[in-house]
C-alpha cells in the first residue's frame, strides 16, 4: 500500500512541475515528507535520477542567459569566491580541531560548504578515497543544511530588502548546492536566477583546483601513512552549460527552441527538488553527529556574513 502511495505523490509532483504549479520549496519539503512518512522504494533510483537530472537542467537553462552578461556576472563574483573559500578552508581546520571532528569529516564537510555542496564533497572524498560512513555524514550534513537554506533565505533576503542582484550573489555563494541556490533564487523571483546560476557554476569550477591541492596533501599524507590516494572527476556539465549559453548568444535563428529548452530546465530542476527531498531517511538523519552537524553551521554562519558583508561594502555593479 505504502508503495502505491509513493508512486501517486511522485506522480503528483510530476503533474504539478510540468503545469507550473509546483514551487522548488514546497517540492523539496514534499519530498522529504513522504520519504519520511511513506518511505521510498526506489531510493537509489531516485538517487541518480536526482544527480542527472539536475546537471541536466542545469545545462538547459544555459540556453536562457546571453554568454556575456553570463561571464561578466561570474567573473564580478571571482574575488569574493577566492576570499570565501580560503576563509571557509581555514575556519574549517580551526573548528575541525576545536570540535574534534575527524580529519577526513572535517575536510569533506569544510570543501562542501566552501564550493559546491554534494559536488564537491563527490569529488574531494575520490581525491581522499574516503570511505561510505565519512561520506554519510558530510552529505547528510550538507543536505540538512541545503534543504534550510532553500527555506530561509528568501525570507531572509526580503527581509533584508535585497535587490535581486544582491540575493543572486549571495544565494550563489552562500549556499551549497546549485539545486539549492536555483531554488532559492527561483523562490525569489525577478531576474535573480540569472545572477544566481552563473556565480553559483563560476564558484563550482573551483573545485578543479582545490582537488589538486587536497590531492596533493592528501597524496603526501597517505604515503607517510602507508594508505592509498584516490582520484576525482571533472563536473563537465558546467562546461555544457556554458556551450548552451554561447550557442544561444551566437546563433540566434534557434531562438524558440532556446526558450523552451530553458523553460524545460527551470521545471527539471523544481522536479529534482522533489527527488532530492525523497532523499531524506532516518538513517541519513542518525548518521549526522553532531559535532559534523556543528561544524557545517558554523561554516555556513562564517560564509553568510562573511559574503553579505563584502557584497554590501563592494557591491556588484
Amino acid at each position: 500500500m505504502k508503495n502505491i502511495i509513493f508512486y501517486v505523490f511522485l506522480a503528483a509532483a510530476l503533474l504539478a512541475t510540468v503545469m507550473g504549479w509546483g514551487d522548488a520549496c514546497i517540492l523539496l519539503i514534499a519530498g522529504i515528507f513522504v520519504a519520511l512518512t511513506v518511505g521510498n522504494p526506489v531510493s537509489s533510483l531516485t538517487s541518480h535520477g536526482a544527480k542527472y537530472l539536475l546537471q541536466a537542467s542545469v545545462v538547459l537553462m544555459g540556453f536562457k542567459y546571453d554568454i556575456h552578461s553570463m561571464l561578466a556576472v561570474g567573473s564580478q563574483g571571482v574575488f569574493l569566491s577566492i576570499f570565501s573559500i580560503a576563509l571557509v578552508l581555514i575556519c574549517g581546520t580551526l573548528f575541525s580541531r576545536w570540535l574534534k571532528v575527524r580529519y577526513e569529516v572535517g575536510a569533506l564537510v569544510s570543501c562542501g560548504t566552501s564550493i559546491c555542496g554534494g559536488s564537491a564533497i563527490a569529488a574531494i572524498g575520490g581525491v581522499m578515497k574516503s570511505d561510505n560512513k565519512d561520506m554519510a555524514v558530510s552529505l547528510g550534513t550538507i543536505f540538512l543544511l541545503n534543504a534550510v537554506a532553500l527555506l530561509i533565505f528568501p525570507v531572509m533576503g526580503h527581509s533584508l530588502h535585497m535587490s535581486e542582484q544582491i540575493f543572486g550573489y549571495w544565494s550563489g555563494i552562500a549556499i551549497q548546492d546549485t539545486s539549492s541556490v536555483a531554488g532559492a533564487a527561483q523562490s525569489y523571483g525577478g531576474a535573480t536566477l540569472a545572477y544566481a546560476i552563473p556565480v553559483k557554476l563560476a564558484r563550482a569550477l573551483w573545485i578543479i583546483p582545490l582537488a589538486m591541492c587536497v590531492g596533493w596533501f592528501h597524496r603526501r599524507r597517505s604515503e607517510a601513512l602507508g594508505a592509498e590516494a584516490g582520484s576525482f572527476s571533472i563536473p563537465w556539465f558546467i562546461f555544457l552549460f556554458i556551450i548552451a549559453s554561447a550557442v544561444k548568444t551566437w546563433i540566434p535563428a534557434g531562438e524558440f527552441l532556446y526558450t523552451h529548452g530553458a523553460d524545460l530546465g527551470v521545471k527539471a530542476l523544481v522536479f529534482t527538488l522533489y527527488l532530492i527531498g525523497l532523499g531524506m531517511s532516518y538513517h541519513a538523519l542518525k548518521s549526522v553527529g553532531w559535532r559534523a552537524l556543528v561544524l557545517g553551521v558554523l561554516l555556513w554562519i562564517v560564509l553568510g556574513i562573511s559574503s553579505l558583508i563584502w557584497l554590501t561594502v563592494s557591491p556588484p555593479v
